[in-house]
């Protein structure tokens, strides 16, 4: 009996190395993969807290998600964004 528990002991120890092992190959693997693509809502979120952060109104700046442009595809803002830029420009400029 006292054989048996040992040889129970000693195979709980091995299975617990194997597990950690296992969890530790599989961390590995995961942090080397490469990085999933960006769905079209993450890519839609970051492109708002882009005009966001430009300071933008994201009412004024409709954007669509593209695909079979010549560039590729991905968030096109379906307004001239550089037209915003140079309109408050303009305005700033009256003020002084």
């Amino acid at each position: 009996m006292a054989k048996d528990w040992d040889d129970y002991v000693k195979l709980r120890e091995l299975a617990d190395r194997l597990v950690a092992a296992q969890a530790a190959a599989h961390a590995k693997a995961e942090a080397a993969a490469p990085p999933r693509p960006a769905t079209d809502d993450e890519k839609l979120a970051a492109f708002h807290a882009w005009l966001r952060r430009e300071g933008y109104p994201l009412d004024t700046v409709p954007v669509q998600v593209t695909t079979g442009l010549a560039e590729g595809g991905g968030l096109v803002a379906r307004r001239d964004i550089k037209a915003r830029r140079a309109e408050q420009a303009l305005r700033l400029s009256e003020l002084s």
